[in-house]
Parts: structure tokens; C-alpha cells; sequence
């Protein structure tokens, strides 16, 4: 069954607690855009696998501010993206389809 490509906001676009992951989203998506904000002063931080590190390494990357990220291909099964920050109530902007 093809997965509708219905562009929707993210579960979650804000970074409640520094340091702690949050679920962006999660399940099935066509792709996603993921952005850190112009005005933010410090990276993003973001992993498809597991919950999204402090800092970057391993599968945590990070998100210069102004920073734009597209996933086009389709993405199967169930999908979580994780995304970070250093401080509390780091919002980003985000959407799948």
C-alpha cells in the first residue's frame, strides 16, 4: 500500500530540555524537511537511528543555524527521527510527506 504524500507538520518542533532527545516523528514517510532556524545560536542535532547524541558522531549530525535538510526517498518501515540541542526550548521547523 503507497504511503500518501500529504505534507504534515512534525509531532514535536521544539527541543524542551537541552540535551534531551525528542521525537520529531515517527512511522512511515515519502521524506521530510528538517531546518534550524537562521536565528538559532548554536546546531541542531538530529539521527534517523536511535535517539539524537549531544554532540555529533556516530549517527547524530548536526545542523548548522539557516540549515536546511530534505529526505526524498521513501523511507519503509517505521522511521523516528530524533532531533537535539544544547540549550532548553530550541524550536526548528519541520514537516514530512
Amino acid at each position: 500500500m503507497p504511503i500518501p504524500v500529504t505534507p504534515r507538520a512534525c509531532d514535536v518542533t521544539t527541543v524542551a530540555t537541552g540535551g534531551t532527545a525528542v521525537t520529531a516523528f515517527s512511522g512511515p514517510a515519502n521524506g521530510f524537511v528538517l531546518e534550524n532556524p537562521s536565528t538559532a545560536t548554536e546546531p541542531l542535532l538530529y539521527s534517523l537511528i536511535g535517539s539524537a547524541a549531544s554532540t555529533q558522531g556516530g549517527s547524530t549530525f548536526d545542523l548548522a543555524a539557516g540549515a536546511v535538510i530534505q529526505f526524498n526517498p521513501q523511507l519503509s518501515g517505521s522511521v523516528n527521527l530524533s532531533v537535539n540541542a544544547a540549550t532548553n526550548g530550541h524550536a526548528f521547523s519541520c514537516m514530512r510527506y
